[in-house]
């Protein structure tokens, strides 16, 4: 994995299926892909073997070819599969469906770091840690799961 934040969110994926005893298909986990060749092989890869995945969760970068991929293959971004992105880009807000993410507002982030920048220019110690509220975003590339859920 090239991060420590995606190796992290990769263990808590396994922890959290393993929590709730869903078995994972192996090919269902691929490493981060930033071409669109290596996109490409990872989606062939993990559309390989039955049982197909229901949601497909991704990069903020990988999304619009992610849809690009399943519309090309026979599937529709939320009836057939779920997607939902990581970082809530607006670059993906033209994409239809709506997809659905999970972001850490930017503002907000910025606003709590620049309140520790400050302190410590101030010439106070700064040990303490600040938490940024995780926020999703609803969209319907996860229409189909959300109506099976009702």
């Amino acid at each position: 994995f090239y991060t420590y934040v995606a190796h992290s969110r990769v263990l808590e994926y396994y922890r959290f299926m393993a929590l709730h005893g869903i078995k994972i298909n192996p090919c269902w986990v691929q490493k981060a892909a930033w071409s669109e060749q290596t996109i490409r092989l990872c989606l062939k890869d993990v559309f390989s073997a039955e049982p197909l995945p229901t949601v497909l969760i991704a990069m903020d970068p990988q999304i619009p070819l992610i849809y690009s991929f399943l519309m090309e293959n026979g599937f529709q971004v939320g009836r057939d599969i779920g997607v939902f992105a990581m970082d809530g880009m607006p670059e993906n807000n033209q994409l239809y469906p709506s997809v659905a993410s999970g972001f850490n507002p930017r503002d907000v982030a910025a606003m709590k770091v620049w309140g520790l920048f400050q302190k410590q220019l101030d010439g106070k110690k700064c040990t303490e840690a600040v938490y940024n509220d995780f926020q999703i975003k609803k969209g319907d590339s996860l229409h189909a799961i959300l109506q099976s859920e009702k």
